[in-house]
């Protein structure tokens, strides 16, 4: 059914699927590793930040809170102070 008659001519039967020619494995192999380790690193770049940024935030944020309910009257120092101890 498929013949190789002069080599690496037919590029679904040769030795490289998407690049003919002596080397097209290696290029197809090259491209498939770039294309699979750019996706890793996309998805680490943007859960890794998420969920980073989340955490950060989300501490800042309660110290924040409690820093304002203190200003306002709104709790003692002692209260305040075991508040921010809880939130270390």
């Amino acid at each position: 059914m498929f013949r190789h008659s002069e080599g690496f001519t037919n590029c679904f039967c040769g030795a490289g699927v998407f690049f003919p020619g002596p080397l097209g494995m290696l290029a197809t192999l090259l491209f498939w590793g770039f294309v699979i380790g750019m996706t890793f690193w996309l998805l680490q770049l943007v859960f890794t930040n998420r969920s980073s940024d989340n955490k950060t935030t989300a501490a800042d944020n309660s110290l924040n809170i409690l820093n304002e309910r203190y200003a306002r009257g709104e709790i003692g120092k002692d209260a305040f102070d075991r508040m921010k101890e809880d939130l270390r």
